[in-house]
């Protein structure tokens, strides 16, 4: 039975020589089954979305409250200029308000999100012996030790991508396919 693809969404993945590894014969992509629902060896859901990209509906939910209160703080003030100008306007500004409310609050998460994704690249992530080779059992290592050095940027773009790519390494030792399966 073939499997979604998480790069196209084809189902047309199929299991390679390793029972860990799946490629897709619509895209030549390879993941780990780790990351396919429902694949032998997965463990944990696949995320649809790229790290640092949040979901937009705690936004929307909270742009809509936020237009809530000042409409109701606007009623509650005595009639003057900015009222008339929000209350009187019909249903235009109210929406304009909520939208515009939304996107200051997207572009705020977005701001926390780069701010902490700077906090990863200036983590030191490796000791100071990661100028070696390295091979399945090093990139293990690496792994568990990337777990524990990487503290509040654990939820990093940086951190995944490095925990994705020595985990690719530990199962297809081989410098190429780690490329393959990142690109």
């Amino acid at each position: 039975m073939k499997k979604p693809c998480p790069h196209c969404d084809e189902e047309a993945l199929e299991a390679t020589d390793e029972s860990a590894v799946l490629r897709c014969t619509a895209c030549g992509r390879s993941c780990l089954a780790a990351d396919v629902p429902g694949a032998v060896g997965s463990g944990r859901p696949i995320a649809r979305r790229a790290p640092g990209v949040g979901a937009d509906w705690p936004a929307a939910v909270g742009a809509l409250g936020f237009t809530a209160l000042f409409y109701f703080a606007l009623s509650a003030l005595p009639s003057g200029r900015i009222g008339e100008l929000f209350l009187e306007r019909g249903l235009v500004p109210v929406i304009i308000t909520a939208v515009s409310s939304w996107a200051l609050l997207l572009i705020g998460v977005r701001w926390q999100r780069l701010r902490r994704e700077a906090r990863a690249l200036e983590t030191d992530l490796f000791a100071a012996e990661s100028h070696a080779g390295i091979d399945a059992e090093r990139a293990g290592r690496l792994r568990r030790e990337l777990g524990d050095r990487a503290g509040r940027a654990a939820d990093s773009f940086l951190v995944a991508r490095l925990e994705r790519a020595l985990r690719q390494f530990e199962v297809r030792p081989r410098v190429d396919a780690v490329v393959d399966f990142l690109a």
